[in-house]
């Protein structure tokens, strides 16, 4: 029996909306209880970072220390959910990285986010390699330009990805076989510090999670705020 799989969209902990964890967690254990075998992966951008973010600061944010510590609090609250789970960097997860890079700093002095978590469970796809799994790719979305039916094409798989905020499910081909692309939504609060970007914008993206099931075909569920 092929292991279905649960993606979860970019969280941006600690501002996250937890009803999206929460309704993904619900359908998890639905497929528990039927006897699934069922794998899950974290899309990237698991962490927002925004207290280190390149752009200009709010005075109104969080400071680092508190930001960080409400990060580690998010965390623990999502391993209590799945304590088992594949994770794929995102570009904010990457945030802290950088300004070690911007200070000087060796890699050999900065904490990996595995060790900084401490979460035995999760597994960190730290690779430059797309991560794969039954023939199907999961990236972040940054690492490769185009839609994201062209990075299917461009990988010769399908593929789910996040980043861009939106849900979509686009059918394509390439010269072997017919293809899929699918971008997961997201579950960062519209009300917290890290969304006042797009504040004015009535499009605050989609957010949901996703589902693949045994056979391999991409299923979608959006979540919405009660």
């Amino acid at each position: 029996m092929s292991t279905e799989v649960i993606v979860l969209p970019d969280l941006h902990i600690p501002f996250c909306n937890f009803a999206v964890v929460e309704a993904a967690y619900e359908f998890y254990v639905s497929r528990i209880l039927i006897g699934a075998k069922v794998k899950v992966i974290q899309i990237g951008d698991l962490t927002d970072q925004k207290a280190w973010s390149r752009f200009q600061k709010d005075p109104d944010d969080y400071s680092p220390a508190l930001e960080w510590a409400e990060t580690m609090s998010g965390i623990n609250a999502l391993k209590e959910y799945f304590p088992e789970m594949t994770i794929i960097l995102g570009n904010h997860d990457r945030r802290i990285a950088m300004k070690a890079v911007e200070a000087s700093l060796p890699q050999s002095l900065v904490r990996a986010l595995p060790e900084v978590f401490q979460a035995p469970g999760w597994s960190f796809h730290t690779s430059n390699t797309p991560f794969q799994f039954q023939g199907i790719t999961y990236i972040h979305g940054d690492e490769i330009g185009g839609t994201p039916i062209i990075k299917a094409q461009h990988l010769g798989t399908p593929l789910v990805m996040g980043h861009t905020h939106k849900a979509s499910l686009t059918f394509g081909a390439n010269y072997l076989t017919d293809i899929w692309a699918m971008e997961v939504g997201n579950a960062l609060n519209p009300d917290s510090p890290a969304a006042r970007y797009v504040a004015r914008n009535p499009n605050k993206g989609t957010q949901g999670f996703a589902h693949i099931d045994a056979q391999g075909n991409p299923h979608y569920y959006p979540v919405r705020n009660k």
